[in-house]
């Protein structure tokens, strides 16, 4: 081999080197990304879906994904001529409704004094109440979900969230529920809901609504109007009437979202939820 051949054959050689090291360091970087993507602590801790009133009114569907409810086909009150009317006071909104008579699912019933939070079942409340209660993946309660001062029952011991419980690298956790309702042994409708929602108080970084659907799960109303200051407790109730202002049990499902996150995760918009009240359920 002459001197021009072996001078080639070491700079080929170098070539080769090099190009092997930067394809290497290429290759970690790429993993780095990946992980770093992948990672929900690391990235932005809101979700996409910030539950507002047109993102409902637009696609409807979305609402019944978040809890694995598929669309209804409920025997309801016609709702062609109903008015949905949004309420944030909870006396009126109960003076609305009471010759139909009040339920309130307040969550006191369920011992938390040794556990917390604790999980109950989907149809706890369908007997006692006529109401159906499904979390995104399951429902719970606590007495503060570990955080006082933000998250102070209405009616004390309990207050609720959905869950799943925000598990670290893994998601955000729970925010949605959907509620349906039954009257003898059957799916029923009512004509209002209402509920409180606890320190919703970073509408910025997530709203939290709720939205009224009819038997056929076309969107009534929604609101998510739903903003306070730290610890607050904001009443959102909607009933729908007829041309004379007189209820209409023609509500199938209420969907709600309470923020963006399971309320103990506390890196985005935690908001838990108490005394859900509506009319006595019934099959039209």
């Amino acid at each position: 081999m002459n001197t021009v051949e072996r001078a080639m054959g070491r700079l080929w050689g170098s070539f080769t080197i090099w190009r092997f090291f930067l394809a290497t360091q290429l290759l970690v970087i790429s993993a780095c990304l990946i992980e770093e993507r992948d990672d929900p602590d690391t990235a932005d801790p809101a979700e996409p879906n910030n539950g507002s009133a047109e993102s409902m009114a637009t696609n409807s569907s979305s609402t019944t994904r978040t809890t694995g409810i598929q669309s209804l086909s409920v025997d309801c009150a016609p709702s062609t001529n109903v008015t949905v009317t949004n309420y944030d006071d909870r006396a009126a909104f109960e003076a609305a409704l009471a010759d139909r008579g009040i339920r309130v699912v307040d969550f006191d019933d369920i011992d938390t004094s040794t556990a917390d939070p604790v999980p109950f079942a989907t149809d706890r409340y369908a007997d006692s109440h006529g109401a159906v209660i499904v979390g995104t993946d399951g429902q719970y309660v606590d007495e503060q979900f570990s955080y006082p001062e933000d998250f102070r029952p209405v009616s004390a011991p309990n207050q609720y969230a959905p869950g799943p419980k925000h598990v670290r690298g893994k998601d955000a956790g729970g925010h949605g529920t959907d509620v349906t309702f039954r009257a003898s042994d059957r799916a029923g409708c009512v004509a209002g809901f209402g509920v409180v929602f606890i320190d919703a108080d970073f509408s910025g970084i997530a709203r939290s609504s709720i939205a009224l659907f009819d038997g056929n799960n076309k969107l009534l109303g929604a609101n998510d109007d739903i903003d306070g200051d730290d610890g607050s407790q904001l009443f959102r109730g909607m009933i729908a009437a007829d041309k004379d202002g007189q209820p209409v049990p023609t509500v199938a499902r209420v969907h709600l979202v309470n923020g963006n996150e399971w309320p103990e995760r506390a890196t985005g918009e935690g908001v838990t939820l108490d005394d859900m009240v509506f009319d006595r359920p019934v099959n039209p």
